[in-house]
């Protein structure tokens, strides 16, 4: 088990990268759009685990891709594509 950062060394959360691991969120239908015009992402994906149905929105998934492409993960997409993500959604780039 190791400790999650939260930015408060009290507060930190013990996780059980195992259990985090088997209970891998899946995508339940098609992405929706928000139903407020003052929602921050233009795009919506609603996700199960095996206790929570929960949404997460675009910027976010970006945030996660951004992080992956730092990582090696992925490979390293076009920068005039992130260019375009960056203005459009408010998100930022990978370090390179």
């Amino acid at each position: 088990m190791n400790r999650a950062p939260t930015g408060d060394k009290q507060t930190e959360e013990i996780i059980d990268h195992a259990q985090v691991l088997d209970n891998e969120a899946r995508l339940t239908g098609s992405p929706a759009m928000p139903p407020c015009p003052e929602c921050l992402d233009e795009m919506v994906f609603a996700l199960r685990d095996r206790h929570h149905t929960f949404s997460v929105g675009m910027s976010t998934i970006l945030q996660c891709l951004a992080l992956a492409q730092e990582e090696g993960a992925v490979p390293v997409l076009p920068s005039p594509w992130w260019l375009d993500v960056v203005r459009r959604y408010k998100v930022a780039s990978p370090k390179r």
